[in-house]
C-alpha cells in the first residue's frame, strides 16, 4: 500500500511544544486540551507581529528537532515499512524547515521515508533554492494513495474527494467537532492503527481488507452506489446511504470492531423500521411530502437488504430453535430470540419474530 502520513501531531506532538513557546515568549498560557482552532495566531491571540515572531521561533531548526515524538508512530510507520507498505510524509510545513525535519526523520529511524511539502494552507513560501519543491493541494490530490492519516479539519474537506482512499482521521482537540465523510474513520491513536495479532502475540500489519475494516461486500456496495449517486445528483438516494454509512461506522470501526455484512444489514433494517414510523407520524400530522420523502428513502434501502422470508418460514425457524434450545417457557424468549435472528440475518423483522417466539412459547 501506498500510506500518505502527516508530520506534525500524527509523528510528532507539535501542538505540545507551540503551547510552550507560545507561554515562553508571550506568556499566552493555553493548555493543549483547550487548542481548539486550527489558526494559531486566533488560539494565542497574538498580534500580526508577534505571529511573525512565534512562526519563526517554530520554525527554527533546533526548536523542530525538539518535538516529541507521537506515542507509538515512530514503531508503527517502522512496522509498516518493514511490511513492505510505501510511507510518505506528508506535510504542511514549509520547505525550508526540511533540513531540520529530516533530521529528525532519519534520527528516528525513519530514513526510508521521502517527505513531500504541500501548502496545505495557503500560507506564503519563502524563496529557497536548496529547498525541495512544494507542491500545491491541488497537486497532491491528483496523486493516489491508498491510505491518508491527518488531524487538520482545514485539509480534511480536500480529502474527502478522494473516494477510494481510506483517510484516517488522528483524533485532536481541535478536529472532534468535525463531521467525517464516508471515506473517513476516526482513531484515537497509532494502537487503532496497529492492532496485535491475537494467535502469534506479536505486532500485525494488516492487509489492506483486514485494515479499516474493508472485508465487506455490503458497505463496498455501499459505497460505489453512494459515488454514483452523487455524480447523477440523485440527493435523496445519497442522503440515505450516507446515513447508513456513517451509523455502520459508528457502530463498528469507530467502536473498534470489524465491520461485517451481518453489522451492516442490521443497521439498514433499523433504518427501514425507523422511516416506516416516521412515515406513519407524518401522515397522522397531515405532513404528505416529509411522508413521502421517508418513503424514498426507505425504497432506496430495502433494496440492500435480501427477500424477506415469509411468516411461515420465520414459523418454522422459530419451532425450531425452541426444539433445539430447550425452551420451556417466555422465560426462554431471549435465547430463542438470539438464535432465531442469527438465522434470519435480515430476511425477517425483529417484531415479527417476537410475535412468533412469544406465541410458541406457554
Amino acid at each position: 500500500m501506498r500510506i500518505y502520513c502527516d508530520m506534525d501531531d500524527i509523528l510528532c506532538e507539535t501542538a505540545v511544544s507551540l503551547c510552550g513557546l507560545a507561554d515562553r515568549m508571550f506568556g499566552k498560557r493555553i493548555a493543549y486540551d483547550a487548542v481548539r482552532d486550527f489558526n494559531l495566531q486566533k488560539t494565542f491571540s497574538l498580534s500580526d507581529a508577534e505571529f511573525r515572531r512565534f512562526m519563526d521561533a517554530a520554525h527554527a531548526h533546533e526548536f523542530l528537532l525538539g518535538y516529541a515524538p507521537t506515542p507509538g508512530a515512530v514503531e508503527g510507520v517502522r512496522e509498516l515499512v518493514a511490511a513492505g507498505h510505501e510511507v510518505e510524509i506528508v506535510t504542511g510545513r514549509p520547505a525550508f524547515t526540511h533540513r531540520a525535519t529530516r533530521a529528525w526523520l532519519d534520527a528516528a529511524g525513519l530514513r526510508d521515508c521521502p517527505v513531500t511539502y504541500v501548502d496545505k494552507y495557503g500560507r506564503p513560501q519563502p524563496v529557497d533554492p536548496s529547498a525541495p519543491r512544494t507542491i500545491s493541494l491541488d497537486q497532491l490530490l491528483a496523486r493516489h494513495y491508498d491510505v491518508a492519516i491527518d488531524d487538520s479539519p482545514v485539509v480534511l474537506p480536500a480529502l474527502a474527494r478522494w473516494s477510494d482512499t481510506r483517510v484516517i482521521v488522528f483524533e485532536r482537540p481541535w478536529n472532534r467537532a468535525y463531521a467525517l465523510a464516508p471515506n473517513m474513520t476516526r482513531v484515537r491513536g497509532w494502537g487503532e492503527i496497529l492492532k496485535v495479532g491475537a494467535d502469534s502475540g506479536r505486532p500485525h500489519v494488516h492487509t489492506r481488507k483486514e485494515w479499516f475494516n474493508m472485508a465487506c461486500e455490503l458497505y463496498d456496495r455501499l459505497m460505489n452506489d453512494m459515488k454514483t449517486a452523487m455524480k447523477a445528483h440523485e440527493m435523496g438516494a445519497v442522503t440515505a446511504i450516507r446515513s447508513i454509512i456513517s451509523k455502520a461506522k459508528d457502530l463498528t470501526v469507530n467502536a473498534g470492531k470489524e465491520m461485517t455484512d451481518d453489522a451492516v444489514l442490521q443497521v439498514i433494517a433499523k433504518g427501514v423500521k425507523q422511516r416506516e414510523e416516521s412515515i406513519a407520524q407524518f401522515e397522522q400530522a397531515g405532513r404528505a411530502e416529509l411522508a413521502e420523502g421517508e418513503r424514498v428513502e426507505m425504497a432506496i434501502l430495502k433494496k440492500y437488504l435480501p427477500e424477506q422470508l415469509s411468516e411461515e418460514k420465520v414459523a418454522e425457524i422459530v419451532n425450531a430453535a425452541v426444539t433445539e434450545t430447550g425452551a420451556t417457557s417466555k422465560k426462554d424468549m431471549g435465547k430463542v430470540m438470539k438464535e432465531v435472528m442469527a438465522r434470519v440475518k435480515g430476511q425477517a423483522d425483529g417484531k415479527l419474530v417476537s410475535k412468533l417466539v412469544g406465541a410458541a412459547l406457554p
